[in-house]
């Protein structure tokens, strides 16, 4: 019976949460970073009970964790492809490659098709 209801709860928060964020996209992206904002976005929206907000308190920072996790090793790997491109290219081409690099910090990522202030494609 528990467990009935325990699924019942997550699937009605999966659906309704789901939706809630797909309607926002904005505030949905501001709100993973913090799981404490999503959860209280998700507990105003929702109405949740006092029980339905506990377990999703939980769920957030369970995947708050993972994500962060994620985040981490998808660092590594970028820091570890950047190596081996920079062992196959010129001097030349390895400053032309961190320029880039630092380019894409800051701005989110690679940008493609736009020309640089040298006239270059990046």
């Amino acid at each position: 019976m528990w467990c009935r209801r325990w699924n019942a709860v997550q699937g009605v928060i999966a659906a309704a949460g789901i939706v809630v964020l797909a309607a926002s996209p904005v505030m949905a992206k501001e709100q993973h970073s913090d799981p404490g904002k999503q959860l209280e976005f998700l507990a105003k929206k929702l109405e949740l009970t006092g029980e339905q907000r506990s377990h999703v308190e939980r769920i957030l920072n369970d995947y708050h964790a993972r994500l962060q996790s994620l985040k981490e090793q998808l660092e590594s790997l970028r820091s570890e492809k950047d190596k081996s491109i920079q062992t196959v290219l010129t001097p030349a081409q390895q400053a032309k490659f961190e320029k880039m690099k630092s380019a894409r910090h800051g701005r989110g990522g690679w940008r493609r098709g736009k020309r640089s202030a040298d006239g270059q494609g990046t």
